[in-house]
């Protein structure tokens, strides 16, 4: 039976809320143009630069910790581990995992499968191959991009392809809740397959999207509405758009230009309703926000559809699951000190900067960078061609946790991101280097 086993020159820093630091033998990754090297958070280099031209987490694996797809300079890719230890070295053309607890590795256009351990599951003889969850794999064998169709086959634990009878156009989607979106090659429609490759819901629709909450976006030519697992419809099928915000939150639709209407994503009634004369709406799929553009104003609602902030008509958004309950908010020309960072409720935690963005989270803790920096206005007279850019050398950078708190001021960087062993990586138009979240140095080396 398979086992699947899911599973710069720093100025001015002052430390103002501490932070519990890694364990001095985990690893970051640290880049430059030319190479990708492993450090540990001691400073040593377990991969020097020039080994590798690129090195990306792969997964984490039950038996053997944190292990990397590593790319050689001719291509060639390797499995190396935290240590920088070969475990697999071939002609891959790629290796990838897609948090399905399997490991694919593609070689020479075919793909194959490994489990978390690295223990093979397939080998490389399929043009396309998804894991069910459960008991065995849909495949493809011939070539899904041309214009033919393609028979889809059940491949089990005793790796015995069985074809389900089942022909597509343009490959294999991926499982959500157990159901798999694809284009039916007999009628160009969408349907959804269950992980033996029969249809669990007949190909009906001009599209299909993915499972959440037992509930998915599809449309027919009349228009857009969601489904339930069985095909039944939720929302009737009638809109010309239709989103929601969040695997719980509202759910939006739009008939037109004019209304826009709120719906609960329990009972799909409606909870309150917009109008206007050219007004649209904005929904984050992974978190519980949503933007309304009205003719006057820009509202922020929440996952209740109560509105959380109101703004100007220029307001810019960027919220995402990762980002702990909070998103950034700029109203204002790019280079201007309007860009505040928020919560929930509509509250801003920090001052008004000229940039902020997420670099990563410590545990529970999302932390953001947030910038000022010189800017200067650029003008080309032959082409009236406006534009402001930013002066090197003159960002100072404030890390701040989820609570608008300064982690760190003053920073002289122009990229910073947190990798979760508790490295900050950081680039000046000079180094790249690390630091820890008390301001002292790990490593750095010149670009």
């Amino acid at each position: 039976m398979w086992r699947f086993k899911t599973v710069m020159v720093l100025a001015a820093i002052f430390i103002m809320v501490p932070i519990a630091a890694a364990g001095a033998d985990s690893t970051f990754i640290l880049s430059t143009s030319d190479s990708d090297m492993l450090v540990t958070m001691s400073g040593e280099f377990i991969i020097e630069r020039g080994e590798y031209s690129q090195i990306i987490p792969l997964v984490e694996s039950p038996s053997m910790g944190s292990i990397y797809t590593a790319y050689d300079s001719d291509g060639t890719i390797s499995i190396i581990d935290a240590g920088g230890k070969v475990l697999s070295r071939g002609q891959y053309d790629s290796v990838y995992e897609m948090g399905d607890g399997v490991i694919y590795v593609v070689e020479s256009s075919l793909t194959g499968a490994m489990d978390l351990d690295l223990n093979e599951i397939l080998p490389c003889r399929y043009t396309q191959l998804v894991y069910n969850g459960t008991d065995g794999f849909l495949a493809l064998s011939s070539d899904p991009y041309d214009e033919r169709s393609d028979g889809v086959y059940f491949v089990g634990e005793d790796e015995v392809e069985t074809a389900t009878g089942a022909k597509v156009y343009y490959g294999l989607g991926t499982f959500y809740e157990g159901l798999m979106t694809v284009i039916d090659a007999s009628n160009n429609r969408m349907g959804y397959l269950d992980g033996r490759g029969d249809w669990a819901i007949p190909s009906q629709y001009e599209y299909a999207g993915e499972f959440t909450g037992g509930a998915a976006i599809a449309a027919l030519a009349a228009g857009s509405g969601f489904i339930d697992i069985n095909g039944n419809w939720l929302v009737t099928p009638k809109y010309a758009q239709v989103s929601r915000s969040g695997e719980s939150g509202i759910i939006l639709v739009q008939e037109n230009n004019s209304e826009i209407v709120l719906l609960d994503p329990e009972t799909f009634s409606p909870i309150r309703t917009f109008t206007g004369e050219d007004i649209f709406f904005s929904a984050y799929y992974d978190m519980d926000i949503a933007i309304i553009y009205l003719d006057d104003c820009t509202l922020i609602l929440n996952s209740a559809g109560e509105t959380i902030m109101e703004c100007g008509l220029d307001a810019e958004i960027d919220a995402w699951q990762e980002m702990g309950g909070r998103f950034v908010l700029r109203q204002g020309d790019w280079g201007e000190k309007c860009v505040w960072l928020c919560d929930m409720q509509g509250n801003r935690l920090t001052d008004a900067y000229q940039s902020i963005w997420h670099i990563g989270n410590d545990g529970d803790e999302a932390l953001f960078a947030c910038a000022s920096f010189d800017v200067i206005d650029y003008v080309d007279v032959e082409t009236a061609w406006h534009d402001r850019v930013a002066v090197d050398d003159s960002y100072s950078v404030d890390v701040v946790n989820s609570g608008g708190e300064t982690v760190l001021s003053g920073l002289n960087c122009e990229s910073l991101e947190y990798d979760e062993c508790g490295a900050l990586i950081y680039t000046t138009s000079s180094v790249t280097g690390a630091m820890d979240l008390s301001g002292n140095v790990i490593v750095e080396i010149e670009l």
